[in-house]
């Protein structure tokens, strides 16, 4: 047998191996434990970032607060209201989430729109 010849059938045994090996199964998801509105598309999920923050009855902070969430609680966005303060200069517009507990602040979340995608935010967040 020639050197080439045998090149090319070491260069295909070795090939063939790639290509067998390549070809093992993948772990599998688990979305049996998934809530319904896990990976819905149109619903956007939370995270809480500031170490405590207060929900409000409203979209303001001049609304009473009606309950407190920590740093990295999960939560499902179910409304938002565009609100401007101050006239002028001094006008300013923010973003506020409703979500069941009441309302918050763009700043003290953070969006995902996937609860998985905001699960995984939230482990990070913890684990600093």
């Amino acid at each position: 047998m020639t050197k080439s010849r045998s090149l090319k059938y070491i260069a295909l045994l070795a090939f063939a191996v790639i290509l067998v090996s390549s070809c093992r199964k993948e772990k599998s998801i688990n979305v049996a434990n998934l809530e319904s509105l896990s990976l819905t598309p149109g619903v956007e999920w939370a995270v809480v970032q500031e170490p405590y923050a207060a929900f409000r009855k409203g979209p303001s902070y001049e609304e009473s607060v009606v309950s407190q969430t920590r740093r990295g609680e999960v939560l499902q966005v179910v409304g938002k209201s565009y609100v401007t303060t101050g006239s002028g200069r001094s006008k300013s517009v923010s973003m506020w989430y409703k979500f069941e507990e009441g309302w918050l602040d763009e700043r003290s979340i953070i969006l995902y729109d996937n609860r998985l995608k905001a699960q995984k935010a939230s482990d990070d967040l913890l684990s600093k």
